[in-house]
C-alpha cells in the first residue's frame, strides 16, 4: 500500500500535480502555506485507488459542498476523509450536508472534520 505525508511549506501543487500517484492508497497533506483544498482535491482526482484523504489547512477557506460532494462520488474507492480547518463551525455544517448527500449511496464512507487536528 502507498501511503503519502506532505506538507506544502516546501512543495508546490504542480510538484505534487506531476508526481505519479496512480497507485496510491492513503494521502495525509498539511497546507499551512500553499494551495487551497479546493485545488488539492481537484488534483486528488487522478489518484483513482485512494481509500484514506487527510487535509489539515491553517487557514479559513472552507471548501464548497459540491467541491466536496463530486470529489467523494468521483473517488469510488475513498472510505474516509478527514479536514481539519480553523473554520471548526463551517465544517460541522458541511459534514452534516455531506452526511445527508453521501450515505445513502455509500453507507460505509466516513467524513471527519477537526480542528487543529483534533475532533
Amino acid at each position: 500500500m502507498e501511503i503519502l505525508e506532505l506538507s506544502f511549506i516546501d512543495s508546490q501543487l504542480q510538484d505534487f500535480a506531476e508526481f505519479d500517484a496512480t497507485n496510491l492508497k492513503e494521502i495525509e497533506l498539511v497546507l499551512d502555506q500553499g494551495p487551497s483544498i479546493e485545488e488539492v482535491l481537484l488534483v486528488l482526482v487522478k489518484c483513482r485507488q485512494l481509500r484514506k484523504v487527510r487535509l489539515v489547512e491553517g487557514k479559513e477557506l472552507v471548501p464548497t459542498f459540491e467541491v466536496l460532494f463530486n470529489f467523494i462520488m468521483m473517488m469510488n474507492h475513498l472510505e474516509y476523509l478527514y479536514l481539519s480547518l480553523d473554520s471548526n463551525r463551517q465544517l460541522k455544517l458541511l459534514r452534516d450536508k455531506i452526511h445527508e448527500s453521501v450515505l445513502p449511496s455509500r453507507p460505509n464512507f466516513k467524513f471527519d472534520v477537526g480542528r487543529d487536528g483534533s475532533e
